[in-house]
C-alpha cells in the first residue's frame, strides 16, 4: 500500500474518531431532564381571556409535544386549557398596571399595554 493511501485510510478513520466524539459531548446524557422548578418558571397568557399559566422549563417541553400550535408562526402558541383556543403566549408584567399582559399577538406582533399603547396614541 501506498503513503498516500495509508495517510488517507488515517484521516478518514481520525475524522469519523472526531465526529463521533463530538456527537457524544454535545447530545447530552439521556439521564439530563429539564428543571421542573419555580426558578425555571415562565408564565404565559392567553389573549382571549387572560387565562394566567406558569410552566417550568419540562412543563413547556411537555407542551411543545401536546398543545403547541403547529404552524408557520415565529413563536409559539400553546392552546388554552379555558377556551381550547390556540391563544396562549408568553406573558410580561406590566408595573404600572400590577399585571401580566400578552408580550405578543398572536402573529409575534410585540404589544405594549393597553393603557401605555392609548398614552402613546395621545388617549390617556
Amino acid at each position: 500500500m501506498s503513503p498516500a493511501v495509508k495517510n488517507g485510510i488515517l484521516l478518514v478513520v481520525l475524522l469519523g474518531v472526531v465526529i463521533t466524539a463530538g456527537y457524544f459531548f454535545t447530545k447530552g446524557s439521556p439521564d439530563e431532564t429539564l428543571p421542573d422548578d419555580d426558578a425555571s418558571a415562565t408564565t404565559w397568557i392567553c389573549v382571549n381571556d387572560s387565562h394566567i399559566e406558569k410552566l417550568t422549563a419540562k412543563g413547556v417541553e411537555e407542551w411543545m409535544k401536546t398543545k403547541m400550535e403547529r404552524s408557520g408562526r415565529r413563536m409559539m402558541v400553546f392552546m388554552c386549557p379555558e377556551c381550547n383556543e390556540y391563544s396562549i403566549v408568553r406573558a410580561q408584567w406590566c408595573e404600572e398596571d400590577d399585571k401580566f399582559i400578552p408580550k405578543t399577538d398572536l402573529e409575534g406582533n410585540s404589544l405594549l399595554c393597553p393603557s401605555h399603547e392609548a398614552a402613546m396614541q395621545g388617549g390617556g
